[in-house]
């Protein structure tokens, strides 16, 4: 089992969320392991736990993913080093996330006054959409670490669901008779990451910014800096 104080990766994540009992002494915690054939009983919480009792969670929502995706598709050479930059933007993504819930849960385990001070109910009611929406790590940071800061950052943009009262789209005016208008449907492979480049980048800096806001943390800082430890 891992150490409470190891630090925590994607891979040993789930272990910081179990106990650690000693099945000699914690009798809430026996069970008949040796009648199925196995050797621990300590699998109820490795393997059995891992398989039966959990389920997947993003770590980003779907917008900071798909500016990660398009940004690394302008970089990438071949899909080897596709994959490979996409594993290491994956670990820089989860430490920046795990570093801001450690500082959230130790504010407000260490200082429940926090719970008093509420966030607008605006705000909060729009964070819980985009948690609900996405069950994100990042989303289920943002939503709690909003309890944790002074400042208050830019509402996140309206909800784009019909369950969410999304607004009625607009009719595109009517094309005048015998008038025909040249359009091309032409779309290269490397424009389809490109013409969304700078519309996510927008979202990603306001996303990024009221992380930041929120949590006190400067994640364009980190990750220059992760970058500069991956190289060395």
């Amino acid at each position: 089992m891992a150490s409470w104080f190891q630090s925590r990766t994607i891979d040993n994540h789930l272990e910081a969320h179990t106990p650690q009992p000693d099945y000699e002494l914690d009798q809430e915690w026996q069970w008949p392991f040796w009648k199925f054939g196995y050797d621990d009983p300590n699998v109820l919480f490795t393997t059995l736990h891992a398989e039966f009792n959990s389920v997947k969670c993003a770590i980003q929502d779907p917008y900071g993913w798909h500016h990660d995706v398009c940004d690394i598709a302008n970089i990438a050479k071949d899909k080897n080093e596709f994959l490979i930059l996409l594993k290491t933007r994956q670990n820089e993504r989860f430490e920046e996330i795990q570093d801001a819930w450690e500082k959230t849960k130790a504010l407000l385990t260490g200082e429940p006054s926090h719970w008093n001070t509420a966030p607008d109910e605006t705000l909060l009611w729009s964070l819980f959409v985009r948690l609900a929406r996405n069950f994100s790590y990042d989303s289920f940071v943002g939503y709690f670490g909003s309890y944790v800061t002074n400042d208050r950052p830019p509402n996140p943009p309206p909800p784009s669901t019909p369950a969410e009262n999304r607004p009625a789209r607009q009719q595109q005016p009517k094309e005048s008779p015998g008038r025909k208008t040249a359009t091309s449907t032409r779309i290269t492979k490397r424009s389809i990451c490109e013409q969304h480049k700078g519309r996510d980048d927008v979202k990603t800096q306001r996303q990024n910014q009221q992380l930041e806001a929120l949590l006190g943390i400067d994640l364009g800082a980190k990750l220059a800096v992760s970058k500069v430890i991956n190289k060395n």
